[in-house]
């Protein structure tokens, strides 16, 4: 199964346009993913919900819920039919947390737009503890025209 990690600390960069579609993508050419949505907004699980019956299937997973009645393991599972885990990340996520999301990817995928505050280099997922093995992997959301 494949994990891929939408991460980037800066709110606004495209991180769930990025995991909806590429989830959305992995749906249509018939391999059943998973969406992940560790985002306490919960734009991804908003997307999920709202698209048609008749689309190919995603399996939702809210992790940014938290359920009494269920085990975190539980709530956390993916289903064996499913052929890749598009993982969406919240904005200002705790560098120490990212090990642990990062832990046994194939990717780190990185959105990002042309502004001057969109920028999170090699140097901070070294230093945040993003997994060597994983390679990071920058993918730019917007143009912006010069002037």
């Amino acid at each position: 199964m494949q994990r891929i990690v939408v991460l980037n600390p800066k709110g606004g960069s495209g991180k769930t346009t990025v995991a909806s579609n590429l989830a959305a993508c992995y749906a249509a050419n018939g391999e059943r993913p998973a969406l992940m949505d560790l985002d306490p907004q919960g734009s991804s699980m908003r997307w999920l919900r709202k698209r048609p019956d008749d689309a190919p299937p995603i399996h939702g997973i809210a992790a940014f819920e938290r359920s009494g009645t269920v085990t975190r393991s539980w709530q956390m599972r993916v289903p064996a039919d499913c052929g890749a885990v598009i993982i969406d990340t919240p904005a200002a996520i705790d560098p120490h947390a990212l090990s642990d999301i990062t832990r046994g990817v194939d990717a780190v995928l990185v959105p990002r737009n042309a502004s001057p505050t969109c920028c999170w280099s090699p140097r901070f997922a070294a230093r945040s503890g993003v997994s060597a093995s994983s390679p990071i992997v920058y993918a730019a959301t917007r143009a912006w025209r010069s002037r």
